[in-house]
């Protein structure tokens, strides 16, 4: 749809027309920003749900709105938690230990409203402290020398902090440790300038976060993608179209989770010399093989007998299997699916399966 005929329909005496403007096609920016400033709350509500990529400064004035259901809009778009200290200390009661961390990250601090939930003296809380950005200066020194490694970490994670500061404080990433991602690491994906920070700091954590952005230029990605730290390895293969292909195989070889094939459909992934993993003890480097397009028909008629029955699964489904050997995988119990998908199946095998099944 045209930008002007956006405009002129943001300006529609019908507010239900207004309401409904980018529920199914996109709006530019400056259109927006006209619906947030409606007179009508159902609008303001209506557009605060449907801008995905609302920059924070375009809700962040909605928390005050007059009317409860777009402040209520507006905190669950900025993953944030308004209310007068007692009605956020009420929640806080109510609420699980991540739950706890969630409410005190997220929570709208007033300096009493943070020196309120300080002194609930609750790892869970402080730890959600430490990584809400409105948290005051006294309470960041304060957090960063905290008893708790886990709030101390948090802190240490802030994005304002100088390298110099970051270092002053005593936190620790190890590689199988997991770094949950603040809210404000989503929402500042496409600002290359902080990413470009985060990818340069001498804290993984950091350098974690700037590897789901998929937007960093060559340098960064190329400077990630041998980054001492596997998890930002990892993380930058499943979220930057650009990870070297290279990357994906070795993130995938050597990657103990059970995402490690995501990346298997990227074009990058390499196929060329797949075969030499045959003799891997890795199932999951085996199954690799058939994915070569120079993998001879005797190495995947070879791989069809592997023990691994998810080996065995991906070569049946290989165009170049012998249609003997593949009948035999349609009798076995572990393999049949497989085998049915497989693309050298005769027809009368394929009417035998619908006949058996009394697909008429």
């Amino acid at each position: 749809m045209p930008d002007e005929v956006c405009a002129r329909l943001a300006r529609d005496e019908d507010r239900q027309v207004r309401a409904w403007l980018g529920m199914f096609v996109p709006v530019p920016e400056a259109v927006w920003a006209l619906l947030l400033a409606d007179p009508e709350a159902e609008v303001r509500e209506s557009a605060l749900y449907h801008w995905r990529a609302a920059p924070a400064e375009a809700v962040r004035p909605l928390l005050d709105d007059p009317d409860p259901a777009v402040r209520r809009a507006a905190a669950h778009v900025a993953d944030v938690v308004v209310g007068v200290p007692a009605e956020i200390l009420e929640q806080l009661g109510a609420a699980s230990g991540r739950q706890r961390q969630g409410i005190a990250a997220g929570a709208v601090l007033t300096g009493e409203l943070a020196d309120r939930l300080y002194a609930t003296d609750d790892e869970d809380v402080r730890q959600g402290l430490a990584a809400n950005p409105g948290l005051p200066d006294r309470l960041v020194t304060v957090l960063a020398s905290d008893a708790s490694p886990a709030v101390r970490l948090a802190v240490s994670l802030r994005p304002e902090l100088t390298e110099e500061q970051r270092a002053a404080i005593d936190w620790h990433v190890g590689p199988k440790d997991r770094v949950r991602p603040p809210a404000w690491v989503a929402g500042s994906l496409t600002d290359l300038v902080l990413m470009r920070a985060c990818a340069e700091s001498a804290h993984p954590g950091l350098r974690r976060f700037a590897a789901y952005s998929p937007h960093l230029p060559g340098d960064l990605v190329a400077r990630l993608a041998v980054d001492e730290d596997f998890v930002v390895r990892m993380l930058l293969c499943e979220n930057h179209p650009a990870a070297p292909g290279e990357l994906l195989l070795e993130t995938l070889l050597a990657s103990p989770y059970i995402t490690r094939f995501d990346q298997l459909g990227q074009p990058r992934f390499p196929r060329a010399g797949l075969a030499r993993f045959a003799g891997s003890d890795d199932p999951g480097a085996r199954l690799l093989v058939a994915r070569d397009p120079d993998a001879p028909v005797e190495l995947i008629e070879r791989l069809s007998h592997d023990p691994s029955a998810g080996v065995r699964c991906v070569m049946a489904r290989d165009a170049r299997l012998p249609v003997g050997r593949l009948l035999e995988l349609l009798d076995e119990p572990e393999t049949v699916g497989a085998a049915a998908e497989g693309p050298a199946l005769p027809l009368t095998a394929m009417e035998g399966i619908l006949a058996a099944a009394a697909v008429p």
